[in-house]
């Protein structure tokens, strides 16, 4: 795992690194000025592969008031050139769609989900993630972890034999009022949810002079492909409850019709059981039929946009638990879950 130390300029009044941080979080705009945005790099260049498949930042972000804060991730892998004698891929190319993910991570404290997306197929993608609501969380020096899964064929059939991704990872932050008064955000859980695991719960605990309260819930099912078992192609109910009762329940599923822009090719190719004449250019070496199938709450090449859980009055005094499970796990489901009160 690299470890990569950057130290930006740190201002008076930043906040510590517990799991739930206040702010007045106002919107007075004499109080918070606007200004020029300003952007901290959390990764650069990093070099990801199946050996070194992560990066970890320990980043240091001013505290202030910050109309927008926003969280960009730029991945590519080299799948153009000519492959090696006997082997289908470019060394360096990885053809397939990868897991792409930013958390905040500090020791000791449950992580926090800032960007959750997934590689094109054997191309190059940016993905931008709004985190305003969460800027106290980000004020003072924390620890960073981006991530893509990537997988290398020794012998460079399924993947290049040193298949790998070029990653930057940046937070912009623009001065200015904040669109609401943030009053507590709250990390609640993450971590992969496989078939032996138990419903989760957390506990939260509104502030004072909460009037809005949300849950933040990234979820997307991959793997446990087959008949019946299937996770990235099937129905799989989703439920978030609150003291017992269903605040969420759904089988999240993503339309990725327009997720192939059609560009033309020379000859033909077959895969699938159908020939193309084209390729998808949000997913050069995509199956043209599998970069636009439908998938559970993701695409190829998207960004996994957080789902907003509205919150009952009941959330907005005293402490509450929150439960989450995914009925029918065969493979596995990356999940993030926070809450916001405001």
């Amino acid at each position: 795992m690299a470890r990569l130390l950057l130290l930006s300029l740190l201002v008076a009044g930043c906040s510590s690194n517990s799991n739930q941080q206040i702010t007045d979080g106002g919107s007075d705009a004499n109080a918070c000025p606007a200004g020029a945005p300003m952007t901290i790099p959390i990764v650069s260049a990093a070099h990801l592969d199946a050996a070194h498949g992560s990066a970890d930042a320990m980043i240091a972000v001013p505290a202030g008031c910050w109309s927008s804060a926003q969280v960009t991730m730029h991945v590519k892998t080299q799948c153009k050139g000519v492959p090696p004698p006997n082997q289908n891929w470019p060394a360096a190319c990885d053809p397939f769609d990868r897991l792409a993910q930013v958390s905040l991570a500090d020791a000791n404290t449950t992580a926090l989900f800032l960007l959750d997306a997934v590689t094109s197929f054997g191309g190059e993608t940016t993905w931008t993630q709004d985190v305003t609501d969460y800027a106290s969380l980000l004020a003072g020096t924390h620890d960073y972890h981006v991530e893509v899964g990537t997988y290398a064929d020794p012998a460079g059939k399924a993947t290049g034999t040193a298949a790998s991704h070029d990653v930057d990872v940046s937070l912009t932050l623009t001065p200015g009022p904040p669109p609401r008064a943030i009053l507590a955000a709250v990390p609640l859980l993450r971590q992969t949810i496989v078939n032996a695991t138990p419903p989760l719960t957390a506990m939260i605990t509104a502030p004072a002079g909460a009037t809005h309260a949300r849950l933040d819930y990234f979820t997307s099912g991959h793997g446990g492909n087959g008949q019946p078992p299937c996770d990235e192609f099937c129905l799989k109910e989703n439920d978030l409850t609150l003291d017992g009762a269903n605040v969420y329940m759904d089988q999240p599923l993503s339309d990725c019709d327009s997720n192939c822009t059609q560009v033309p090719i020379s000859g033909t190719s077959t895969c699938g059981g159908m020939t193309f004449n084209y390729a998808c250019k949000e997913n050069p070496t995509a199956c043209p039929s599998s970069a636009v199938a439908a998938r559970s709450n993701w695409c190829p090449s998207r960004i996994i946009a957080p789902i907003a859980v509205t919150l009952p009055d009941s959330a907005l005094t005293g402490t509450h638990s929150v439960g989450l499970a995914i009925q029918m796990v065969n493979g596995d489901w990356p999940i993030g879950l926070s809450a916001v009160f405001y």
